[in-house]
């Protein structure tokens, strides 16, 4: 019975026994199949996670100068080519980030 109510109040959004009483705080978000994917691969791959996060944190590292240098070049006002730079040169950085990562993986690690 208890097992019941429990999935009575999670499949209401937290509801308990009357209609205003919230006794679970839930979220509201899912994923998509594409999300899960990638999601899953990550999980299964550790390997294949820790290179691409290379080129995660080359973006970051990088998304910041790389606004402001095309922000101070009036690129960002200009409509058809300003988005596009701005995506083409963080796609180079994470591509950029990625082999770095691949290689310093690669790399025997010296001994101690």
């Amino acid at each position: 019975a208890d097992r019941a109510a429990l999935y009575r109040s999670l499949r209401a959004h937290g509801k308990g026994e009357d209609k205003y009483d919230i006794v679970r705080v839930g979220l509201n978000a899912r994923l998509d199949t594409l999300q899960a994917a990638i999601l899953l691969a990550l999980v299964l791959l550790p390997a294949a996670a820790r290179i691409l996060s290379g080129g995660t944190i080359a973006v970051i590292v990088l998304a910041l100068p790389v606004a402001a240098a095309l922000s101070a070049s009036g690129a960002t006002y200009d409509r058809v080519h300003g988005p596009p730079s701005l995506i083409a040169i963080l796609a180079v950085a994470w591509t950029f980030g990625v082999i770095l990562m691949a290689i310093r993986l690669r790399r025997p690690s010296p001994a101690a």
